[in-house]
């Protein structure tokens, strides 16, 4: 079985839309399994429960399109 590798960064970043412009910490899982697509998860931690919708997070100077729907993260596809 080719070997599994899981990357875990852990950044603070800018949280914003929806009303909410805050600070926010956000950590990106990255798995790498040889022979099938990498995966990457996002969570967010802030303050307060937001509500559904569009976001932007500003992590590095990089500013990614995020979702939060039922309760989770989800990365905008581009």
């Amino acid at each position: 079985m080719p070997p599994i590798r899981i990357t875990r960064e852990v950044h603070q970043g800018w949280l914003s839309g929806n009303g909410i412009a805050c600070k926010c910490r956000v950590e990106l899982a990255t798995k790498i399994s040889p022979g099938f697509p990498t995966v990457r998860t996002l969570d967010i931690w802030i303050p307060e429960k937001p509500p559904e919708g569009n976001y932007k997070v500003q992590v590095d100077g990089t500013t990614l399109d995020v979702q939060f729907k039922r309760g989770s993260w989800l990365e905008a596809v581009a």
